[in-house]
């Protein structure tokens, strides 16, 4: 396997679960403003859309989108136990990993890489019906990520 990663972007969870699930896979840094990777390739010849995590497989071709990518890991790194098999416990992972993609990262992540853009600061206050300022519902007060083993 190959990752296409960014420091500090959210290709960085892919890079961990590699390295928890003991895979063995290349690491291709990728720098996203100017869509290069770290020889100096084209990246938009890896990812039309230039984003990063894309993980490239000897038998399923590229795999891209964060959470897919996660899951793409869990499921074909035997004996990981990164997600479950089945079930309600990892619909839950699959709740909480677009969640983190679509409403956490667009509103929290990508204005902290832009520090001198603060509006998003009044937008969140100014909006506490966003879904993103409410967690997804839970059955109780004391709701968490799937622990493991799974």
């Amino acid at each position: 396997m190959e990752l296409y990663f960014s420091p500090m972007a959210c290709s960085l969870a892919t890079r961990i679960a590699l390295y928890e699930a003991g895979a063995e896979a290349k690491f291709t840094a990728v720098d996203l403003k100017a869509k290069r990777t770290a020889d100096g390739a084209d990246f938009f010849a890896v990812n039309p859309m230039g984003q990063v995590p894309v993980l490239r497989t000897e038998t399923d071709g590229l795999i891209t989108e964060n959470p897919v990518v996660l899951l793409y890991v869990a499921d074909h790194c035997a004996g990981s136990d990164l997600a479950p098999d089945y079930g309600p416990e990892r619909y839950r992972l699959q709740l909480w990993l677009n969640f983190i993609t679509s409403e956490l990262h667009k509103l929290v992540f990508n204005p902290l890489a832009q520090p001198q853009e603060q509006r998003w600061r009044q937008s969140l206050r100014a909006r506490p019906d966003r879904a993103a300022v409410r967690l997804p519902q839970r059955p109780s007060r004391r709701a968490r990520l799937p622990a493991r083993p799974f």
